[in-house]
């Protein structure tokens, strides 16, 4: 079973550092994916979305839409 959190526990993120430590602090937990709350995102990430894509292919985290079996 493939398992996911939001990040709205975490609250707003104001730079793509604490995106990066949110999606590592996912992870470690042990979960899978990780649904992202627009309005929560760095201005950086909501302005380039590819931001967004490539910091979760680093973290190893996927979107609960992207989760593969």
């Amino acid at each position: 079973m493939k398992t996911s959190i939001t990040t709205i526990v975490w609250g707003k993120m104001h730079t793509l550092a604490e995106l990066r430590e949110v999606l590592a602090e996912v992870r470690r937990i042990g979960y899978d994916g990780v649904g992202l709350e627009t309005r929560l995102l760095p201005r950086e990430a909501t302005q380039n979305p590819r931001l967004v894509r490539k910091t979760l292919e680093e973290s190893g985290s996927r979107m609960p839409g992207r989760i593969r079996r």
